[in-house]
């Protein structure tokens, strides 16, 4: 079973995976959280979910959206937000989290092209059916992330932020 650890104000304390880099990639099953269901919670973090096969519904501020097989959701920082199933049906899917700082490649591009991005309060979310432009592409990279995600080869810290500024652009 995977606990989730929050705090008190229900901001989780995320564990980096990737040495060098805030960045978290996970290729998990909903089954694996307690009632099929993750504990409401908010982050930092860039927050990507790829769903590998079966569906799961994902509450954003209030908002539930249903993912379906090959749809991505991008949730940005600073959202309450959590994946469940209400029929209680199996779902495979990939989870990055990246913090924002991981973009800041030149003060002038974080500024103009990240922080309106992050500090919006009119994008909590987006999602990308599996024909919508653009997802094919992400849906890729976040697969690639969860390939590479174990792999100690030399640059692959360097793999996995290409990846990231991929999907960003």
């Amino acid at each position: 079973m995977i606990e989730m650890k929050v705090n008190g104000d229900s901001s989780e304390i995320v564990h980096y995976d990737i040495p060098g880099l805030p960045v978290k990639i996970l290729r998990e099953k909903l089954s694996d959280y307690p009632g099929m269901r993750a504990i409401c919670h908010w982050h930092d973090d860039i927050e990507m979910i790829y769903i590998l096969s079966g569906r799961m519904h994902y509450e954003i501020n209030g908002r539930t959206v249903l993912l379906t097989e090959e749809s991505v959701l991008f949730v940005n920082a600073r959202q309450l937000h959590y994946g469940f199933s209400v029929e209680r049906e199996e779902c495979l899917f990939i989870c990055v989290l990246f913090h924002p700082s991981l973009l800041n490649v030149t003060e002038k591009l974080y500024h103009s092209q990240v922080l309106p991005v992050t500090r919006s309060d009119a994008l909590e979310y987006l999602l990308f059916e599996p024909e919508a432009a653009g997802s094919r592409r992400i849906a890729s990279c976040l697969r690639s992330l969860s390939g590479i995600r174990d792999n100690d080869a030399a640059g692959v810290q360097w793999k996995i932020a290409g990846c990231i500024y991929d999907i960003w652009g």
